[in-house]
């Protein structure tokens, strides 16, 4: 399948406070597999949470089933010091051993948790600046890009702002993980998308419902984003860019215990939309 399977959407701890994964990433990925999926982006603590020889023998399931890994998702922050200051330093480093070792080339992150970019003070700013911009170079020279995240909550918010981060330092050449802002509205979602036209190498795919009609996720198809009129539109000017499915119906399981399978069925589902529209371009 062309879609790639992000496996944040099959851990039920995604949200939790401690992110302790419920479910180990190796006995994901011969049901992934199964399903018709042979890439993956994988949630951060997947495998930060793992140590390098666990990752090791996930690397080698992979291999065994037939399954990469493409992108990791990573969400660091940059405006901490102290402990957990440097607990943010060893996670970013590891995270590119664990990077290395799952043959990962590119990372999704959301550029600097805990700030907003338009509410960020110019010391903020050029914290975060100074801080993934070592981070970077780092994962450059160990050829490893990045891809960051168009997301409320980080110097992306609002886009003005990332883009003025952007501007003033361009010598980060990182690329843009296109997702909406409004999942309700596409011709905002087509306007956001022409503001990056060229520089979008992955789109982050899923049909969040509003809370007035339930707060949960649908197939893509039947979500209020037009994804046959949005895929085309990315598409004709990044060519290139690959697409996660990254939450899916069925993801959140409040009332019963957490069940991969039906997420699985639906991310089948949501793949086979996206072929149906991209295998015609």
């Amino acid at each position: 399948m062309r879609a790639i399977l992000g496996t944040i959407t099959l851990e039920p701890n995604r949200w939790s406070r401690f992110k302790d994964p419920k479910i180990d990433l190796i006995d994901l990925l011969p049901l992934i597999k199964e399903t018709g999926f042979d890439k993956v982006e994988v949630w951060q603590w997947h495998v930060t949470a793992r140590t390098m020889n666990a990752v090791r023998a996930i690397k080698e399931k992979g291999d065994e089933v037939g399954v990469s890994f493409p992108y990791i998702g990573v969400y660091p922050w940059f405006i901490l010091d102290g402990p957990d200051g440097c607990e943010q330093e060893r996670m970013q480093a590891d995270v590119l051993d664990k990077a290395e070792i799952l043959g990962t080339k590119t990372l999704k992150v959301m550029l600097g948790l805990g700030v907003k970019g338009g509410d960020a003070t110019p010391e903020q700013v050029r914290l975060t600046a100074e801080r993934f911009g070592a981070w970077y170079r780092t994962a450059k020279s160990r050829g490893i890009g990045m891809s960051v995240e168009l997301h409320g909550g980080t110097m992306f918010d609002p886009v003005d702002a990332g883009i003025a981060f952007m501007e003033q330092y361009p010598e980060f050449d990182f690329s843009i993980c296109y997702q909406p802002y409004d999942f309700e509205d596409t011709e905002k979602a087509l306007a956001l998308a022409d503001r990056f036209a060229g520089r979008i190498t992955h789109i982050h795919l899923q049909a969040p419902q509003t809370p007035e009609r339930g707060g949960m996720y649908e197939l893509l198809e039947e979500g209020t984003l037009d994804y046959r009129r949005l895929l085309p539109h990315i598409l004709r000017t990044n060519p290139g860019a690959t697409m996660t499915l990254e939450f899916v119906k069925d993801c959140i399981q409040h009332d019963r215990p957490f069940d991969v399978m039906p997420i699985l069925a639906n991310a089948k589902k949501d793949a086979e939309f996206v072929e149906s529209i991209v295998g015609q371009l």
